[in-house]
């Protein structure tokens, strides 16, 4: 969690300067409010984006946030590279791809979270746990797999590719010296000694 805050704090620093330099303007922000810097950051970042009512933009800070909310925020946060126009839900709602993703890297369990919970106010407590659960499920997996660029994976899906990185991330998978992943390819049974071996002992 520690890693979350420092990563919004980092944002925050990079982007403190006069509001008015940013490029989205939220009308009911002010400028001295103590959210207005973390607001602008994440909405620079893509992270988060705000509500247009006759032509005005709101960000509506009171307003309370529901479990999709939460679960975009968090999950696009910790995993801002995919794609995740290309993820298959497993339900009919605009948050249920973040879910998805949230699935696939164990940060919920299938099925833990609805269509029916979607709209419904998060709790401060289940805050928490999705805020810890993405802190080491996927920003530190993704982090770690960030430098390992395989050649041959453009034909993978945006669900593939999210358990390619989260294996790369834990240091289960690393490819071969030519750096390629060779997908399809079949496995060795000393291969996979290997990652059975390297998942049992790693650190999640």
């Amino acid at each position: 969690m520690k890693k979350v805050i420092t990563l919004i704090m980092t944002l925050v620093i990079l982007c403190s300067f006069a509001v008015t330099s940013f490029a989205i303007t939220f009308t009911d922000v002010a400028a001295d409010a103590w959210y207005n810097s973390f607001v602008y950051a994440l909405a620079e970042e893509g992270v988060i984006n705000g509500y247009e009512e006759n032509g005005v933009s709101l960000y509506k800070p009171d307003k309370k946030v529901t479990v999709a909310e939460f679960i975009k925020l968090i999950v696009a946060a910790s995993a801002p590279t995919i794609k995740y126009d290309l993820v298959e839900a497993d339900f009919e709602h605009w948050a249920a791809k973040y879910v998805k993703v949230a699935e696939n890297f164990g940060v919920l369990e299938e099925g833990e979270y609805a269509v029916g919970d979607m709209n419904r106010e998060i709790t401060r407590i289940e805050v928490v746990k999705l805020l810890a659960r993405c802190d080491i499920m996927i920003r530190e997996s993704w982090q770690k797999s960030s430098d390992k660029m395989f050649t041959d994976t453009q034909d993978l899906t945006a669900d593939q590719m999210i358990y390619l990185n989260h294996a790369v991330g834990i240091g289960v998978i690393s490819g071969d010296p030519a750096g390629t992943f060779r997908p399809n390819d079949g496995l060795k049974r000393s291969e996979s000694a290997k990652i059975i071996y390297t998942y049992l002992n790693t650190n999640n």
